[in-house]
């Protein structure tokens, strides 16, 4: 669920990169209708996180793989893109979580309006 805490069309996908075990087994427990086809695109387009997600996270393995091999051909990189910014707002709390600056900053933004 998305605080907007960020704005997502600023980070890569490959933030994804520096989530936790923790954070890899949330992302898979996400039941959002909208969001795992969003997530299977983006991880068609970024096979290292692909890799990432599946590796770190052994007892979601095959949550990711049945992802990736349910994912549409041929997405254009903007379709792409876009499911990988929708994935990071969903996840904005997991990127203020690598990014605890960010977190500080939108306190302070909320606080002092």
């Amino acid at each position: 669920m998305s605080i907007g805490w960020i704005d997502a069309t600023k980070f890569s996908f490959n933030t994804i990169l520096l989530f936790d075990r923790y954070i890899v087994r949330s992302i898979a427990r996400n039941k959002k209708p909208e969001f795992n086809p969003k997530l299977t695109i983006a991880l068609s387009g970024n096979p290292a996180v692909f890799w990432y997600l599946f590796n770190k996270c052994p007892e979601c393995a095959e949550h990711y793989r049945h992802l990736l091999e349910t994912a549409p051909v041929n997405c254009s990189p903007e379709e792409i893109r876009d499911c990988e910014v929708f994935v990071l707002n969903e996840l904005d709390w997991s990127v203020v979580y690598v990014y605890p600056e960010l977190m500080e900053e939108a306190y302070l933004y909320q606080r002092l309006g």
